[in-house]
Formats: C-alpha cells, sequence, structure tokens
C-alpha cells in the first residue's frame, strides 16, 4: 500500500508543478477517508481542458497502454497508465451509460470537498456524493452501501457529539 501511496504523491507533484486541475477518486479516495481497507488502482479526474497536459505529464512517470473500451461509458478522454507496475486510470470529462441516457461529469469546484497533504504534495479528493453516484449509475451497489454506510456512521458520531 506503501508503494501506491508513493506513486500517488509522484503523480500529484507532477500534475501540480504543471498547472493541472485534477482530483483523486473511486477506491483510492475512499482509502485515504478511511472507508474502504485498500484499493487497486489510482483513479485520476482531470478537467477536459487539460488533459492534454496530463497525458503528456503522466507519460513522464510510466507507460501509457491501450485503455480497454467499454459500452458503459462514452467518456471525453480515458487512459490508463503503469506506473512503477501500479496501475492508474486518467478520466477527462466522465460519462456513465445507465437506462439508454448518457450522464456527464465535468470536474468541478463542487466535487471536490478537501485536500489532503501527503508528503508536501496537496491531494485533491473528490466527494463521496459525487462517487455515491457515479457508482449508483454504473450499477455497483457494493460500492453504494460502503459509501452509505459510512456516511450514516459519521452522522451518528456527529449527533453524539452535540
Amino acid at each position: 500500500m506503501n508503494k501506491k501511496l508513493d506513486v500517488l504523491v509522484s503523480i500529484a507533484e507532477v500534475l501540480n508543478r504543471n498547472s493541472i486541475r485534477w482530483a483523486l477518486g473511486a477506491s483510492c479516495m475512499l482509502y485515504l477517508r478511511g472507508i474502504v481497507n485498500d484499493f487497486h488502482d489510482i483513479d485520476l479526474l482531470i478537467d477536459e481542458d487539460d488533459s492534454a497536459k496530463a497525458i503528456a505529464a503522466l507519460k513522464t512517470l510510466g507507460t501509457m497502454r491501450d485503455p480497454e473500451s467499454s459500452s458503459a461509458f462514452q467518456t471525453v478522454c480515458f487512459r490508463q497508465f503503469v506506473i512503477q507496475n501500479v496501475e492508474v486510470d486518467m478520466i477527462a470529462g466522465m460519462a456513465i451509460v445507465c437506462d439508454h441516457a448518457v450522464h456527464r461529469f465535468r470536474l468541478s469546484d463542487d466535487s471536490i470537498d478537501c485536500t489532503l497533504h501527503i508528503q508536501n504534495q496537496d491531494i485533491p479528493l473528490q466527494s463521496t456524493a459525487a462517487w455515491r453516484e457515479y457508482y449508483a449509475l454504473m450499477g455497483r451497489t457494493e460500492k453504494v452501501r460502503i459509501i452509505d454506510e459510512s456516511e450514516a456512521m459519521q452522522k451518528a458520531k456527529d449527533a453524539s457529539h452535540i
């Protein structure tokens, strides 16, 4: 896990240095919030206007590979990288197909609810609310349940401190 976090810090350093607007999402974001115990890969949400810069920056850290296509997505720009044996997904202009409709999501300030500071790098995190919506549209009911349970526990904890 430490190796994956070191890769995340390296990614943050190169994206931040290049003034790329980005945020961390999916299981890695949930892991850093203490909601899940591990994560498989790193999912980066990139501002569509910065996607070309982000691809160039990430290529300096690892290799880009051909992404697997899926009819469940119509994302504007999706690239996959391997950086120090860690899989990294770069997503710009996420679009999820659900019930014959395309749901489009641009990276916005509203979807980023905090920034962590790890090894001198800022790591912006997308909100769990945003990812709950994404997971629901993807049909990832287990992830929706995990987020809902975490939010319920947090509300109970907050209520007990009143």
